[in-house]
This record gives structure tokens, sequence and C-alpha cells, in this order.
């Protein structure tokens, strides 16, 4: 039985794309532009990389992603499909109409996540490869199949399932024909739905087959057949502007705490750890002397050093008595921060917070290596959190202005618009999220405000919006008796 094999005429098909079409290719996948692939043959080469596919991949839609996995169930893996039998495969199971079935093939094309004209596509490589373990939308496979159904297989079945689970789950053998010797352990693994028929040489191995082989039941994920419209409730503008002045007034909180705590910083830097994170002691001493919950200081320590307002190293000068040693302080970036005004302020930390790798919540939680997670130590940082944070509140900002969006209404569309993402995302990442978004202004009343909205919008000047949604300075307090 072979497994998989590498398309040889993807290359062709690419240098038969004319330039503006491998224009719009290198801009929806940049990362196979720089530096500049000097012909179509390395250009083929990058874009047929696992890492570049999968990043690819990740930005599929739901829809996107149930055509690619019904062209791969036809065998579009090894051999040609037409887009009529994807088509007609994929409209019962979502309940989507052919006009978006045939644009997200159009998507893919675009992609170069399948290629080929409609009588004869098929998937390029490392595509199916490069989405998660015993990943699933569609059904391919009997319902009633049992979790120990591959326990008591003969040797001469198992070993063809487990030479395909680590083959990428395509292979191809004369015995897959529906006349071939029903006495072959192919023709018997078919028979019991173990193995699925793809044509007449060809075999695929189902993703809960895959599951139960490395011991577990597949997760079905969501797949919502149509979006749903977050922009269809009109905009509300005095939900709008009440949305903007709490958040303005929670940023104001936060810009208060974050202020105290750098001028407390600049007086007395913290020592830090050997491994560079932020102690217990010295947490609960901020916490005492700021006269808040160490969860505030967290966030709020998260917050300075992603903004660029607090760093770790060397104070300068050191604190009497000390030799050298690393400390949480202020940066010089600060000292600009504290003298202006609220609007100014709120943007940089919503522009530090949006971009920041660091995950509060995690604090004290066990780690990899079963011990506390620290203030800024290593197993509180993630790389791809600031991926995440934008991901989760763009879906705020989907719905027009003053639009209350529903927690349900979210992820609904979350797992349509970036199903692997949202698949790979735990809920109690998605709370944590929407939780400090409301805690520094950039959610109020379940909508975006105005400021988080020019933010995640390239065009816009998100230092205006907060400058127009910020109450004015007080300039003059007038105390009266009480009456």
């Amino acid at each position: 039985m072979s497994t998989t094999p590498e398309s040889p005429d993807f290359r062709a098909w690419l240098a038969q794309r004319d330039d503006p079409e491998l224009a719009n290719l290198l801009r929806l996948r940049p990362d196979v532009a720089l530096p500049l692939p000097p012909g179509i043959t390395p250009l083929a080469a990058r874009l047929q990389l696992r890492a570049s596919v999968g990043r690819a991949v990740r930005t599929l839609t739901a829809l996107e992603l149930a055509v690619l996995e019904a062209a791969a169930n036809l065998g579009g893996e090894l051999s040609a499909v037409t887009e009529t039998d994807v088509v007609n495969a994929v409209c019962p199971a979502t309940g989507a109409d052919p006009d978006q079935v045939e644009a997200a093939v159009g998507r893919l094309r675009e992609l170069a996540l399948c290629y080929g004209p409609a009588e004869g596509m098929r998937i390029t490589a490392e595509a199916m490869s490069s989405l998660p373990p015993d990943w699933q939308l569609l059904d391919d496979a009997p319902a009633a199949l049992s979790p120990d159904a591959v326990e008591d297989l003969p040797d001469s079945q198992r070993a063809i399932l487990d030479t395909l689970l680590n083959s990428g789950g395509v292979g191809r053998t004369r015995h897959a024909a529906a006349d071939a010797d029903p006495a072959h352990p192919v023709a018997q693994l078919i028979d019991a739905g173990l193995l699925v028929r793809v044509d007449a040489g060809t075999v695929r191995l189902p993703r809960r087959v895959r599951a139960l082989l490395r011991g577990g039941d597949v997760v079905r994920r969501p797949l919502v057949p149509s979006p749903r419209v977050l922009g269809e409730t009109p905009a509300d503008e005095r939900a709008r502007d009440r949305a903007d002045q709490a958040g303005a007034g929670a940023s104001l909180q936060v810009a208060r705490h974050l202020r105290q705590l750098i001028e407390l910083l600049g007086e007395t830097p913290a020592p830090l750890l050997k491994e560079g994170g932020v102690g217990v002691r010295a947490v609960t001493s901020l916490a005492r002397a700021l006269t808040v919950e160490e969860a505030e200081i967290h966030r709020l320590v998260s917050l300075g050093v992603a903004a660029g307002l607090l760093g770790r190293g060397e104070p300068s000068p050191l604190p009497v008595g000390d030799e050298g040693s690393d400390y949480l302080s202020p940066t010089l970036a600060a000292d600009g921060w504290l003298d202006s005004d609220l609007a100014t302020r709120w943007v940089a930390m919503l522009a530090g917070w949006l971009d920041s790798p660091w995950a509060p919540w995690l604090i004290g939680t066990a780690g990899e290596k079963r011990q506390p997670v620290r203030l800024l130590g290593d197993e509180m940082k993630r790389p791809h959190l600031a991926e995440h944070r934008r991901l989760v509140v763009s879906r705020f900002a989907l719905a027009a202005e003053g639009v209350d969006v529903g927690g349900e209404e979210m992820r609904d569309d979350l797992f349509f618009t970036r199903p692997v993402a949202a698949t790979l995302l735990p809920e109690a990442t998605v709370a944590a999220i929407v939780d400090e978004a409301r805690w520094i202004g950039a959610l109020s009343r379940g909508t975006a405000t105005s400021v988080l909205r020019a933010l995640l919008d390239p065009e816009a000047d998100a230092l205006a919006v907060a400058h127009e949604v910020t109450p004015d300075p007080l300039e003059r307090a007038t105390a009266q008796g009480d009456t």
C-alpha cells in the first residue's frame, strides 16, 4: 500500500496563473513572499510547506474547511475530483446553498489550497495534515462505531490501520475495488466501516477511527451553515455613547492604579526572582501599598510591561546596598505617559494590551513543570495570545455601534469565521480575555467601545476618537456644605 504522494502538477498549475492572480496569492499568503521567490519552482515549494499551508488553513471559515474536507473525502488528495461532486457533498451536509459552496471553492483556489479546473480539482499537499489531530466537520464513519471497535482486530487489519494512521490517512491499494477478494483485510475493514473506499484503488482512514486508534473519541466541531451577520441590527447611538462613557470610566480607574504603581516602583523597585518573575511577597507588598487585590496587581504589571511602561533589569540608580540584580521598575517611556492626558493614556494601554503575550489569569495555577505560574514568569507568556485576543474582541466590533453582542452569538461567529483557532482556544481563555477587555474599557455593555473599534481599524485615528469620547479634565471643584 502506498501513502499519499506529493502532487507533480501543482507547479504547472501555478505557472499558468497570470500576474494579478499571483499578486493576490502573495497578498493572501505573505509568509511565502519574503524573500521574494526567484521563480515559480521555489514559490511552489514554499506554498506546499506544512507551516505555510497551516497558516493559510487557519484563516478558513467553517464552510471553506468543510469544502476542503469533502474534497479530501472524495479522494482529492490523490486524484482529481469535480467541483460538482464537492458541491453535491457539502450542500446537504451543511445546509449551505451551491453559490456559497462555489464561493468557498474559489477562496481555496485563491489561497492555493486547491488547484485545477472545475472538472479536475486537486487538494494541495499538506492541506489536510496541517489540521489539528482528528479534525472533523463532516461525518465519514458509521454512527454506531463503538469505542472498542479497533481493540480486538486481527494483526493484519490493525497493521493496515496503523500504517495509514502514521502516513496521512490515505493510501492506494488494488484491494479497494468493489469486486476485490472479500477475505482480504482491506475489504474486511471497508465492510466494517473502519476504512472508506474512495475509489477502486484508494482507501481513506475515517477521522473517527483515527481518534479511536489514538485512544479517544473524536471531538465534533460545531459547523454553523452560515454566519450570523452581527451587523444586521442597526446602530444605536445612545447605547454607543453610554458604552463609550462607561469604557472611559473603566480606563480612568485602570490608569489611576497604573499611575500609582509606576510611582511606587519608581521610588522602590520590586526585586525579581532568579528566573525573572515577580515573587509572591513582592506582589502582596504592592497590593497592600495600592490597597487593591493581588489579581489587580497581576493585571497592572502585565499591562505596564506590555505597554512599555515597566521593565525588568537593573534600575539606575540601584537601590541602596545592592551591587547589581534585576528589578521591576518604570521605563523612560513612563514619564511621557504620566504627563499625557487620559485619551493618550487609554490608547497606549489598549494598544499594549492588544499586543500583550501575558496571561495574568494563569498566575497561581500549575504550570508545565507542576510549579505555580509566577507573575512575568516564562509560563505566563503565551506567544499566540495577542492573536487570540484580537480574534475574540474583533467579534464584538463586527456588530453595529452600540449593539450588545451576546456570548452565544459571539461564539457562533467565532466558530464559523475561525473554526480552527476557536476549537483550540479554551473557553476559560475566551472568558478571561472578555473580562480583561471590560476591565480596561475595550468592551462595555456587550459592545466594542469606539476606541477599540478605531484601534482595530488600520485607517482610523484611535487617538482622535479617544479625545472625542473621554471626558474633559476637571479644572476646578467647589466644595458645598451639607444641607
